[in-house]
């Protein structure tokens, strides 16, 4: 079994490790550091299963994330995880010593860590150079080898890379089949069928920061944005590349249309229905940072303060923080933002 993060990175990560004869698309599942630790909980209780590989997968709490690990691997299950998040190494050395195998280097896209480890064995290096370029690109982690690669692809398929990435593929075992079954067809791939969908996305994106230009708050070097939190990544990655900005804060409690609307009612009923959250459990906030200094350990630490998570890359991390904490959560952040 792969279980992947919901990203484009993530995904393409698992599909490379398809390629290298690793599982099938029938085993592949996707999660957020949101939800793994359900997911695995879940494993646990009802599925039996032999390999796992954990693929650009971290966790909001690590330290349930790690225990959960131990006990899959107490039952027999052979682990596997690559990841290029950092990672208290004295949680990888416990996962080490329980016989898990830990594959990490947060120098790289995911992509390319599952690439470089599995190169020898896989057969279409053409279609796992097109995968590579997709994760890469997607988690923004363009090294010089993935350049050059990129480089090595005529401009027709390159173009079904941006396709990819601009129609915002939300179904990656559709998306892997495609790429298995349709790269080797001739002329320009898979792009026809993609370009409408980009077009229709691209639409969307200038919406949607036009939105954030409206909602946005400046002062200094932080931006801080209100929105709904299906979009905070976007928002504090858009906000970050704005001129003279050190630290964007996208806070996952804004305004919604009716389109959200309907999906936050679809997903109270489906949470209410599998009684995903306990009676009395307090609302929590989802935040998004992006910064050009890092700072996951700093966020990592805060949210702890404050009955929360956090953490992920050193540049983009996000949190996870009780409703009533949000606040003095948010003022203490800023406070130590404006110190770096």
């Amino acid at each position: 079994m792969i279980i992947c993060h919901n990203d484009p990175d993530g995904f393409a990560s698992a599909g490379i490790l398809l390629l290298a004869g690793k599982d099938n698309l029938d085993d592949l599942r996707y999660s957020t550091v949101r939800f793994v630790n359900k997911l695995l909980k879940t494993l646990l209780k009802h599925e039996n299963f032999e390999k796992l590989y954990l693929i650009d997968l971290n966790a909001d709490d690590s330290d349930t994330y790690v225990q959960n690990l131990i006990k899959l691997r107490n039952r027999g299950i052979d682990i596997t995880l690559i990841d290029h998040h950092p990672f208290p190494p004295d949680y990888d050395e416990i996962l080490r010593d329980e016989g898990i195998t830990i594959i990490r280097d947060t120098s790289v896209s995911c992509s390319e860590l599952v690439f470089n480890h599995f190169i020898n064995e896989i057969e279409e290096k053409r279609k796992a150079e097109f995968l590579l370029c997709v994760g890469a690109i997607g988690d923004r982690l363009v090294t010089p080898f993935i350049q050059k690669v990129i480089n090595s692809f005529r401009r027709e398929e390159i173009f079904d890379v941006y396709a990819c990435l601009l129609a915002g593929i939300t179904d990656g075992k559709n998306f892997l089949y495609s790429i298995f079954e349709e790269k080797d067809k001739d002329g320009v791939g898979f792009t026809k069928k993609l370009y409408y969908r980009a077009a229709k996305k691209r639409f969307w994106i200038e919406k949607l920061k036009t939105k954030i230009n409206l909602l946005q708050e400046s002062t200094g070097e932080i931006s801080v944005v209100h929105i709904f939190q299906r979009y905070i990544g976007f928002a504090a990655s858009y906000l970050i590349d704005q001129e003279n900005i050190k630290f964007a804060i996208a806070i996952g409690d804004g305004p919604s249309d009716f389109r959200n609307r309907i999906f936050m009612y679809l997903q109270k009923f489906l949470n209410y229905i599998i009684r995903r959250k306990e009676k009395g459990n307090p609302d929590v906030i989802r935040i998004s940072f992006r910064s050009k200094v890092p700072i996951n350990n700093l966020i990592s630490n805060i949210s702890k303060k404050y009955n929360g998570f956090g953490g992920g890359h050193k540049y983009a991390c996000g949190a996870s923080i009780p409703q009533k904490q949000l606040i003095p959560f948010l003022k203490e952040i800023i406070r130590e933002f404006k110190k770096l």
